[in-house]
């Protein structure tokens, strides 16, 4: 036997069962066991209201209040992600990419090579509708990491199963609302 195994043999291990909070509610509760000990679980709130909200609330002849929580999602989206660089010898670059951030794509590439603004050109993918992942940065380092790199061309396609696995995305939410109507409401022009 190995001293590695002799020794393993020696370990004892003793477990601690720590409280948990599998559902959301059970989480930002008061006493719900922290994940952090210097900070709260609920990270950002937001409430939105105009006017005196109480007063009415207290005369209004009809008040609908609901919860809705939802789960963590992911929205989904169909566009592929990608992106091809080519960096020529006369330091020339050219990056086609899904995003639609091209001319922060631009910026950013020559901040991270060391280059001219100028020296890029960046051409965006005719696809997207402005939702999901194409506004974003994502496949834009690992184009630049071909570049930096030294390589004279590179390219990144991110595969969606492993963005959906990895839980990016939507958050679970809990929303309360609270309206009010009047006897004889009618909807403002």
């Amino acid at each position: 036997m190995s001293p590695c195994s002799r020794a393993a043999v020696l370990v004892q291990v003793r477990y601690e069962p720590l409280p948990d909070a599998v559902e959301l509610a059970d989480a930002i509760g008061a006493h719900a066991p922290r994940v952090h000990d210097h900070s709260p679980n609920v990270m950002e709130g937001v409430e939105i209201s105009r006017g005196d909200t109480q007063s009415l609330f207290d005369t209004a002849h009809l008040v609908v209040a609901s919860t809705y929580t939802s789960h963590r999602v992911h929205q989904g989206y169909i566009e592929p992600h990608a992106c091809v660089a080519k960096m020529e010898a006369d330091g020339q670059g050219e990056i086609w990419s899904s995003s639609q951030g091209h001319f922060q794509m631009r910026a950013l590439t020559a901040k991270i090579l060391g280059c001219k603004i100028g020296d890029l050109r960046v051409t965006p993918a005719e696809i997207g509708g402005g939702f999901g992942k194409s506004g974003g940065l994502g496949a834009l380092a690992s184009g630049e990491i071909y570049l930096a790199a030294g390589a004279h061309i590179g390219n990144f396609v991110e595969v969606k199963n492993s963005v959906i696995e990895a839980g990016a995305k939507g958050i679970e939410q809990i929303i309360e609302i609270k309206l009010t109507a009047e006897e004889k409401a009618a909807l403002d022009k």
